[in-house]
């Protein structure tokens, strides 16, 4: 069978499919490059550009940043947004019914030990697809002897027709860290437009964000649980130096909006205790 993929022949991937939809997680990282809902377009937005080596990040798709979002003094020696998008997972169950396709994804504490992570923390990855629902679900289990803290972050890159053409819509009256200027300020509009570079992250944000799309015709809907708050990144047209994955003119066609816990909501997981960090996304015609 020929491979046509841009990632490596020998990388396992699983694609679940039901009904018109379809999704496809890459083990490395437990990493969904595609989705589609209902035949439509591909949610997500995937960098041409990305380098598919081992030990490299994936630029695009749904990257699982842990155990640190951005940097984390508890973990001053791991790359920036962690390890976990840059292991091989285990896949440990698949099933298949009418209406739902479920795959579950491991990494153990074996596969993290020269990591600084404590033995017996172990994650675990669900991803969920019905029909018209994407859901996935990262779970830390902490099975050690001491409590256990880290950031996260379900770092999704939606794919958008152009950034100044789409509105992100649910965070009116939400206050937010912009990250860039180091202010805290509180968004008033409905509907959030990106002009500018921007790196915000929502603080203890509640309800569904939209992300209205006319030039595609679509509304991506992303709800959340168990998330401290909610970023909202676009580097716009000042593409940061180190970052050659990417075009020039990349940021026109993604916007990420990603549940995270991190800073003031950084997670403690005490001994014998779990978290989880959960996503939910639908498509809706406009």
């Amino acid at each position: 069978m020929s491979h046509n993929s841009p990632w490596p022949a020998d990388w396992p991937c699983t694609t679940l499919k039901i009904a018109d939809s379809s999704c496809t997680i890459l083990h490395y990282g437990a990493h969904i490059v595609s989705c589609k809902l209902n035949a439509s377009e591909d949610i997500f937005w995937l960098s041409p550009l990305s380098d598919f080596q081992s030990g490299k990040p994936i630029r695009g798709g749904n990257p699982l940043c842990w155990p640190n979002f951005g940097t984390n003094p508890n973990f001053p020696d791991l790359p920036k947004h962690g390890i976990a998008r840059l292991l091989m997972w285990e896949k440990i169950h698949e099933q298949q019914n009418a209406t739902r396709a479920k795959a579950v994804f491991s990494l153990s504490d074996t596969a993290m030990q020269n990591y600084q992570i404590p033995q017996g923390i172990n994650l675990r990855f669900t991803v969920t697809l019905s029909a018209d629902t994407l859901s996935t679900d990262l779970e830390v289990f902490n099975q050690g002897t001491a409590a256990f803290e880290f950031t996260e972050s379900q770092h999704a890159y939606f794919s958008i027709s152009d950034i100044n053409n789409i509105t992100v819509n649910g965070l009116q009256n939400s206050s937010y860290l912009d990250r860039a200027a180091n202010t805290q300020e509180i968004n008033t509009e409905n509907e959030f437009c990106i002009r500018k570079p921007s790196d915000l992250i929502f603080l203890h944000h509640q309800g569904e964000i939209r992300i209205v799309d006319p030039g595609k015709n679509r509304c991506i809907c992303v709800n959340k649980k168990m998330a401290g708050g909610v970023v909202v990144w676009n580097p716009y047209q000042a593409m940061p130096p180190e970052v050659t994955d990417m075009s020039a003119q990349a940021f026109r066609h993604f916007i990420c909006v990603e549940p995270t816990n991190a800073q003031q909501t950084a997670v403690t997981v005490p001994s014998g205790k779990s978290s989880m960090l959960s996503m939910e996304i639908n498509v809706k015609e406009i």
